[in-house]
């Protein structure tokens, strides 16, 4: 049914797809919070969505992120392409990993659905299709903003970010019904600082799992297969 040439899988969005992809996140996470305000919030769903939250990764992963990330660093730090980060940035990411889960933890809950990546999404025309929902259940809607940002919408889309989440802030209001709107618990300076809290939580994720082992010339082989 996702064959083409109805659907394609494009390896580069352009920016229109991006924000068409905003819009359909925007979507979905308006009818979690309308789920949500209805009562159902069960469902059989995972209670916490997605598989990057600290929370569902093994206990005391994030205690190895000093060394994950002396190493992460190490490895780049040779190349010339590469301007290695600041050393203490692991060390400062563990330090505060709890506390940053806390917060999310207490932000408004809807529907997430916890891999939004390329991969997981079909174009047709400018309208997003997204399969893959073995991570669906209940969170806070940024991480899959952080997650798309991260893995997928293209570097021009997010280098002002603001403009950006802005979109998808605008979106996701109005998709709400005027009684959800007025209550009003997502205002952007909010959603921003959710928005930069899923980011380090990502980030977090990244260095003490994701990139470990990772090295400048294992990604220039997987871009030379691709």
């Amino acid at each position: 049914y996702l064959s083409k040439p109805n659907f394609v899988q494009e390896a580069c969005l352009s920016e229109t797809q991006d924000y068409r992809c905003l819009k359909w996140l925007a979507r979905f996470h308006a009818l979690g919070y309308r789920l949500k305000h209805a009562g159902f919030d069960g469902m059989g769903l995972w209670a916490l969505g997605g598989h990057t939250s600290l929370r569902v990764r093994p206990t005391g992963e994030e205690k190895k992120l000093p060394k994950t990330y002396s190493q992460w660093r190490l490895a780049f730090g040779a190349d010339a392409e590469f301007t290695p980060p600041a050393g203490a940035v692991g060390k400062r990411l563990a330090a505060v990993a709890q506390d940053i889960d806390n917060w999310l933890a207490a932000a408004p809950r809807t529907l997430i659905h916890g891999d939004l990546k390329g991969g997981n999404i079909f174009m047709r025309k400018h309208d997003a299709y997204v399969i893959d929902w073995q991570w669906c259940g209940w969170g806070c809607g940024l991480h899959d903003v952080v997650y798309f940002f991260a893995t997928t919408a293209a570097d021009d889309f997010v280098k002002d970010f603001d403009d950006a989440l802005w979109l998808y802030h605008y979106a996701l209001v109005e998709e709400l019904e005027p009684e959800l709107r007025a209550a009003a618990p997502w205002p952007y300076p909010e959603t921003r600082r959710l928005f930069m809290l899923a980011a380090l939580d990502y980030v977090r994720w990244c260095f003490a799992y994701r990139l470990v082992d990772e090295t400048p010339r294992a990604y220039k082989r997987r871009a030379a297969a691709e």
